[in-house]
Protein backbone atom coordinates (compact mmCIF):
# COMPACT_ATOMS: atom_id res chain seq x y z
CA UNK A 1 0.00 0.00 0.00
CA UNK A 2 2.85 2.21 0.71
CA UNK A 3 4.40 1.73 -2.62
CA UNK A 4 1.23 2.31 -4.05
CA UNK A 5 1.13 5.93 -2.35
CA UNK A 6 4.65 6.65 -2.94
CA UNK A 7 4.02 6.06 -6.88
CA UNK A 8 0.94 8.07 -6.85
CA UNK A 9 2.68 11.25 -4.96
CA UNK A 10 5.16 11.03 -7.16
CA UNK A 11 2.99 10.84 -10.47
CA UNK A 12 1.37 13.69 -9.07
CA UNK A 13 4.26 15.62 -8.30
CA UNK A 14 5.40 14.96 -12.09
CA UNK A 15 1.95 16.30 -13.43
CA UNK A 16 2.15 19.04 -11.67
CA UNK A 17 5.85 20.08 -12.81
CA UNK A 18 4.69 19.90 -16.22
CA UNK A 19 1.72 21.90 -15.92
CA UNK A 20 3.93 24.74 -14.25
CA UNK A 21 6.74 24.07 -16.86
CA UNK A 22 4.08 24.44 -19.59
CA UNK A 23 2.25 27.50 -17.98
CA UNK A 24 5.83 29.51 -17.66
CA UNK A 25 6.74 28.78 -20.99
CA UNK A 26 3.30 30.33 -22.37
CA UNK A 27 3.52 33.68 -20.14
CA UNK A 28 7.37 33.99 -21.28
CA UNK A 29 6.69 33.30 -24.93
CA UNK A 30 3.45 35.76 -24.62
CA UNK A 31 5.90 38.67 -22.57
CA UNK A 32 8.67 38.11 -25.35
CA UNK A 33 5.93 38.81 -27.80
CA UNK A 34 4.56 41.69 -26.09
CA UNK A 35 8.39 43.13 -25.91
CA UNK A 36 8.85 42.73 -29.58
CA UNK A 37 5.92 44.48 -30.24
CA UNK A 38 5.07 48.07 -30.64
CA UNK A 39 1.66 48.10 -31.64
CA UNK A 40 -1.46 48.31 -29.36
CA UNK A 41 -3.39 44.91 -29.49
CA UNK A 42 -7.13 44.78 -29.57
CA UNK A 43 -9.44 41.63 -29.33
CA UNK A 44 -7.11 39.92 -26.91
CA UNK A 45 -9.91 38.86 -25.17
CA UNK A 46 -13.41 38.99 -26.72
CA UNK A 47 -14.95 39.94 -30.28
CA UNK A 48 -18.05 39.87 -31.88
CA UNK A 49 -19.37 39.14 -35.21
CA UNK A 50 -22.00 38.69 -37.69
CA UNK A 51 -22.52 36.84 -41.04
CA UNK A 52 -23.52 34.27 -43.01
CA UNK A 53 -22.24 30.34 -44.11
CA UNK A 54 -22.73 28.92 -47.60
CA UNK A 55 -22.75 25.28 -47.95
CA UNK A 56 -21.72 23.76 -51.47
CA UNK A 57 -21.70 19.52 -50.56
CA UNK A 58 -18.63 19.16 -48.72
CA UNK A 59 -17.25 22.89 -48.34
CA UNK A 60 -18.29 25.70 -46.50
CA UNK A 61 -17.50 29.67 -46.79
CA UNK A 62 -18.02 31.76 -44.00
CA UNK A 63 -17.89 35.98 -44.57
CA UNK A 64 -18.95 38.95 -42.04
CA UNK A 65 -18.13 41.79 -40.10
CA UNK A 66 -17.18 42.57 -36.63
CA UNK A 67 -19.47 44.87 -34.57
CA UNK A 68 -17.52 44.97 -30.99
CA UNK A 69 -13.79 44.36 -30.84
CA UNK A 70 -12.41 44.96 -27.75
CA UNK A 71 -9.70 47.86 -27.47
CA UNK A 72 -11.48 49.99 -30.10
CA UNK A 73 -15.36 51.76 -29.71
CA UNK A 74 -18.09 50.45 -31.33
CA UNK A 75 -18.83 53.18 -33.19
CA UNK A 76 -15.11 53.42 -34.17
CA UNK A 77 -15.85 50.25 -35.99
CA UNK A 78 -18.09 51.39 -38.97
CA UNK A 79 -17.49 54.46 -41.88
CA UNK A 80 -20.94 55.68 -40.66
CA UNK A 81 -21.56 54.40 -36.81
CA UNK A 82 -25.30 55.65 -37.31
CA UNK A 83 -25.70 52.50 -39.50
CA UNK A 84 -23.72 49.91 -38.85
CA UNK A 85 -23.82 47.24 -41.22
CA UNK A 86 -21.75 45.17 -43.46
CA UNK A 87 -21.81 47.93 -46.05
CA UNK A 88 -19.98 50.40 -43.17
CA UNK A 89 -17.45 47.90 -41.30
CA UNK A 90 -13.97 48.37 -41.21
CA UNK A 91 -13.30 44.84 -40.00
CA UNK A 92 -14.81 41.89 -42.40
CA UNK A 93 -13.62 38.09 -42.38
CA UNK A 94 -13.59 35.35 -45.02
CA UNK A 95 -13.38 32.13 -43.60
CA UNK A 96 -13.01 28.49 -46.06
CA UNK A 97 -14.11 25.02 -44.26
CA UNK A 98 -14.50 21.23 -45.02
CA UNK A 99 -16.78 18.95 -43.55
CA UNK A 100 -14.80 16.16 -41.80
CA UNK A 101 -17.75 14.31 -40.04
CA UNK A 102 -21.89 14.57 -40.24
CA UNK A 103 -24.59 13.16 -38.13
CA UNK A 104 -28.19 13.17 -38.85
CA UNK A 105 -30.94 12.25 -35.97
CA UNK A 106 -34.57 12.41 -37.19
CA UNK A 107 -37.98 11.03 -36.41
CA UNK A 108 -41.90 11.52 -38.10
CA UNK A 109 -41.67 14.72 -37.28
CA UNK A 110 -38.14 16.17 -35.82
CA UNK A 111 -34.66 16.30 -37.14
CA UNK A 112 -31.10 17.15 -36.21
CA UNK A 113 -28.17 17.45 -38.01
CA UNK A 114 -24.49 17.76 -36.91
CA UNK A 115 -21.81 19.24 -39.37
CA UNK A 116 -18.24 19.16 -38.20
CA UNK A 117 -15.65 20.96 -40.05
CA UNK A 118 -12.11 22.37 -40.20
CA UNK A 119 -10.76 25.82 -42.15
CA UNK A 120 -9.05 28.55 -41.85
CA UNK A 121 -10.02 32.01 -41.71
CA UNK A 122 -8.48 35.82 -43.12
CA UNK A 123 -9.57 38.82 -40.75
CA UNK A 124 -9.27 42.01 -42.63
CA UNK A 125 -9.10 46.05 -42.13
CA UNK A 126 -11.17 47.89 -44.86
CA UNK A 127 -10.20 51.62 -44.98
CA UNK A 128 -13.04 52.00 -47.35
CA UNK A 129 -15.61 49.74 -46.41
CA UNK A 130 -17.26 48.05 -49.50
CA UNK A 131 -18.64 44.61 -48.23
CA UNK A 132 -21.87 43.09 -49.41
CA UNK A 133 -23.70 40.10 -48.91
CA UNK A 134 -24.59 40.06 -52.44
CA UNK A 135 -20.62 39.27 -53.46
CA UNK A 136 -19.14 36.99 -50.88
CA UNK A 137 -15.07 37.85 -52.12
CA UNK A 138 -15.79 41.83 -51.31
CA UNK A 139 -15.53 40.79 -47.58
CA UNK A 140 -11.58 39.43 -48.55
CA UNK A 141 -11.07 42.56 -49.57
CA UNK A 142 -8.70 45.52 -47.71
CA UNK A 143 -5.75 44.49 -46.00
CA UNK A 144 -5.33 40.86 -44.10
CA UNK A 145 -4.17 41.68 -40.44
CA UNK A 146 -4.53 38.07 -39.07
CA UNK A 147 -5.26 34.73 -39.82
CA UNK A 148 -6.53 31.06 -38.01
CA UNK A 149 -7.39 27.99 -37.66
CA UNK A 150 -10.36 27.02 -36.96
CA UNK A 151 -12.49 23.94 -35.45
CA UNK A 152 -16.07 24.44 -35.98
CA UNK A 153 -19.59 21.91 -35.05
CA UNK A 154 -22.41 23.35 -36.35
CA UNK A 155 -26.01 21.58 -35.19
CA UNK A 156 -29.09 22.13 -37.12
CA UNK A 157 -32.70 21.58 -35.25
CA UNK A 158 -34.89 21.55 -38.26
CA UNK A 159 -38.29 23.44 -37.34
CA UNK A 160 -39.87 22.70 -41.11
CA UNK A 161 -38.91 21.49 -44.58
CA UNK A 162 -35.70 22.88 -45.35
CA UNK A 163 -35.60 25.37 -42.56
CA UNK A 164 -33.44 24.95 -38.97
CA UNK A 165 -32.00 27.11 -36.12
CA UNK A 166 -28.42 27.04 -36.67
CA UNK A 167 -26.35 26.91 -33.26
CA UNK A 168 -22.50 26.68 -33.90
CA UNK A 169 -19.69 26.13 -31.40
CA UNK A 170 -15.35 25.69 -31.74
CA UNK A 171 -12.26 27.05 -31.51
CA UNK A 172 -10.21 29.23 -33.48
CA UNK A 173 -6.18 29.45 -33.22
CA UNK A 174 -4.79 32.89 -34.11
CA UNK A 175 -1.59 31.99 -36.53
CA UNK A 176 -0.87 34.78 -37.84
CA UNK A 177 -1.00 39.03 -36.93
CA UNK A 178 0.25 41.98 -38.92
CA UNK A 179 0.53 45.46 -37.35
CA UNK A 180 -1.91 48.11 -38.97
CA UNK A 181 -2.28 51.58 -39.13
CA UNK A 182 -5.64 52.63 -37.54
CA UNK A 183 -6.52 56.42 -37.36
CA UNK A 184 -3.43 57.64 -35.84
CA UNK A 185 -2.81 54.17 -34.35
CA UNK A 186 -0.56 51.12 -35.45
CA UNK A 187 -2.73 48.48 -34.20
CA UNK A 188 -2.63 44.41 -34.17
CA UNK A 189 -6.01 42.08 -33.60
CA UNK A 190 -4.72 39.37 -31.29
CA UNK A 191 -1.08 37.59 -31.76
CA UNK A 192 0.04 34.19 -32.76
CA UNK A 193 -1.14 31.47 -30.28
CA UNK A 194 -4.48 33.00 -28.89
CA UNK A 195 -6.98 30.35 -28.52
CA UNK A 196 -10.53 31.46 -28.70
CA UNK A 197 -13.82 29.81 -28.41
CA UNK A 198 -16.11 30.50 -30.98
CA UNK A 199 -19.67 30.44 -31.00
CA UNK A 200 -22.97 31.66 -33.01
CA UNK A 201 -26.60 30.86 -33.50
CA UNK A 202 -28.74 31.43 -36.77
CA UNK A 203 -31.31 30.86 -39.15
CA UNK A 204 -30.36 28.22 -41.63
CA UNK A 205 -31.97 27.34 -45.12
CA UNK A 206 -31.74 24.76 -47.23
CA UNK A 207 -32.14 25.20 -51.01
CA UNK A 208 -30.81 21.92 -52.48
CA UNK A 209 -31.01 18.80 -50.10
CA UNK A 210 -29.11 16.81 -53.07
CA UNK A 211 -25.61 18.21 -53.14
CA UNK A 212 -26.45 19.30 -50.42
CA UNK A 213 -26.78 23.34 -50.54
CA UNK A 214 -27.59 25.38 -47.67
CA UNK A 215 -26.93 28.90 -46.16
CA UNK A 216 -26.95 30.90 -42.35
CA UNK A 217 -27.43 34.34 -41.50
CA UNK A 218 -25.74 34.26 -37.73
CA UNK A 219 -24.11 36.32 -35.04
CA UNK A 220 -21.83 35.24 -32.66
CA UNK A 221 -18.86 35.68 -30.37
CA UNK A 222 -15.22 34.56 -29.44
CA UNK A 223 -13.69 34.55 -26.28
CA UNK A 224 -10.06 33.76 -25.64
CA UNK A 225 -9.31 30.32 -23.50
CA UNK A 226 -7.13 30.38 -20.87
CA UNK A 227 -3.65 28.27 -20.68
CA UNK A 228 -5.92 25.54 -18.82
CA UNK A 229 -8.80 25.80 -20.55
CA UNK A 230 -6.74 25.09 -23.58
CA UNK A 231 -4.76 22.32 -22.06
CA UNK A 232 -7.98 20.52 -20.37
CA UNK A 233 -10.92 21.54 -22.21
CA UNK A 234 -11.87 18.90 -25.31
CA UNK A 235 -12.01 20.60 -28.25
CA UNK A 236 -14.22 19.89 -31.55
CA UNK A 237 -12.19 17.94 -33.95
CA UNK A 238 -9.17 18.63 -32.39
Amino acid sequence: MSKALSIINRSRRIIGAFVITLVLVVIMGQTLYSQGSTAREIGTDTYQYAGRIDQDGLEFIGYGYIYDLQGLAPTALFSDPYNPSEATAYFTYYATATLTSRAVVTDAVRGIFALDSVGEITFYYQSSPSATFGDPESFANGTPIATAAINFQDILSVQEPNRGLSTGNGESSMLTSEPFTFGAETLRFGHPGTVYQVSTFGDALRTDPTIPQSSVLLAGNARRLNFLQQVFMPAVSR
